[in-house]
């Protein structure tokens, strides 16, 4: 009596959809403002930036130079700057008055925030930057060294951990568009989770229950022509049920300013397990199998990214571009964006379905499961990988 089921219990691999057209968070790129001399009493720049939101007089970010070095000096209302230097105390009627030509995007954020400090603004050329902290109800200039800013407080000198941080960056969107993928390779292959003999010597049907796991290894490769840092990712939805949930997108692992690079960090195990319970017949010897198929796959991306940028025009974007390390020869200006043409490769290998078998014993000819695994290897070492009908007419052929 032939006993043979053939089952298939999990999937674990979804198929890849690719979102065209999706925008992207804007990319940070650090965007230059500039020290404009001012003399009181004439009107500020229109381009100033206000240390208020409200729009109270004065309202400037202003500096002044002591002693060869420039410091933060803060306003009264008559526009005259003060700074303290060693406890003394300046006034001074002509001064720098900080502005923003280029329209950067300005930002203040909070001290304990420390995801974007590389877009900090500095005083002048060494590693001070320009900070502010509420006092009362009002914004006052602060000094930025070692985690901490300096202030004034009734002339002298204090320092606080708590104080936002002025940020200036470029706001440039990305969008990729024309995305289209390619199968190079597109494999199966199997690995035996378990085996069990069992033998049934009594006149009547028995019920057994099987249960056997193993720890399967998953990779994912992503290999890029061009890098670029950003928060959110390239819809690529690929193996939902293995990526971590709470992980950005895939292109957010992408590292800023390389021209390529291999993404290894996603590879993982996972155990696998296939439980049944099986009943075997009066005075019969049965192997049970459980297998489970793994599924190797190489994609071609192929596609264009799209960047543009409030404010700026194509050349001012693609010296941006150029600027932050990416090649030239491979952008277009089209109006006020700038196209560039990509290609990608990802790589990935995860299990995809599992089988439980359960075969006649033949003391004569051994077990199924070794015989089919040795067989495997040999052929293996010849193709490579099978397609998914061959790898089962193969399974099937070591069946019957």
């Amino acid at each position: 009596m032939l006993l043979k089921l053939f089952i298939f219990s999990v999937s674990y691999l979804t198929v890849i959809a690719l979102q065209p057209n999706h925008n992207l968070p804007f990319i940070p790129l650090t965007c230059p403002l500039e020290w404009k001399p001012h003399n009181q009493g004439n009107p500020f720049p229109s381009d100033h930036i206000p240390l208020n939101s409200k729009n109270r007089n004065p309202n400037a970010i202003t500096r002044t130079k002591l002693f060869g070095k420039n410091i933060l000096a803060f306003l009264d209302k008559n526009q005259i700057a003060h700074s303290i230097r060693n406890g003394q105390h300046f006034s001074n009627w002509s001064y720098d008055v900080l502005t923003n030509p280029h329209n950067c995007l300005i930002e203040w954020v909070p001290s304990h925030n420390k995801s974007m400090v590389a877009f900090s603004v500095n005083i002048s050329t060494d590693s001070t930057s320009i900070g502010r902290k509420l006092s009362s109800t009002q914004w006052q200039l602060c000094t930025i060294s070692q985690g901490k800013c300096a202030y004034n407080n009734s002339g002298n000198m204090q320092k606080t951990p708590n104080f936002h941080r002025l940020l200036s960056y470029t706001p440039l969107s990305m969008k990729f568009t024309n995305l289209s993928y390619t199968v190079v390779e597109d494999f199966f292959d199997i690995q035996v989770i378990g085996t069990d003999m069992i033998q049934n010597k009594a006149d009547v049907s028995l019920r057994q229950s099987i249960s056997h796991s193993k720890m399967v290894t998953k990779t994912l490769n992503w290999d890029f022509d061009f890098m670029i840092k950003i928060q959110g990712g390239l819809s690529l939805n690929i193996m939902k049920n293995w990526l971590d949930r709470r992980a950005p997108d895939l292109a957010g692992y992408i590292a800023f300013g390389q021209k390529r690079a291999t993404l290894n960090g996603r590879v993982t195990t996972v155990s696998v397990t296939v439980a049944r319970d099986i009943d075997v017949p009066a005075r019969t010897s049965v192997e049970s199998i459980s297998t489970v198929v793994i599924h190797d796959f190489v994609l071609i991306i192929t596609g264009q990214i799209e960047f543009s940028a409030v404010g700026r025009n194509a050349t001012d974007i693609l010296s941006v571009l150029s600027q932050a390390g990416l090649d030239s020869k491979n952008m277009t200006l089209n109006g006020d964006k700038v196209l560039m043409t990509t290609n990608s490769t990802l790589r990935g290998s995860a299990p995809s379905q599992s089988e439980f078998l359960v075969l006649p014993y033949n003391s004569y000819k051994g077990s199924t499961a070794v015989r089919m695994m040795e067989d495997w290897k040999k052929k293996k070492n010849h193709v490579g990988g099978m397609g998914e009908e061959e790898l089962f007419n193969f399974i099937e052929s070591h069946i019957n």
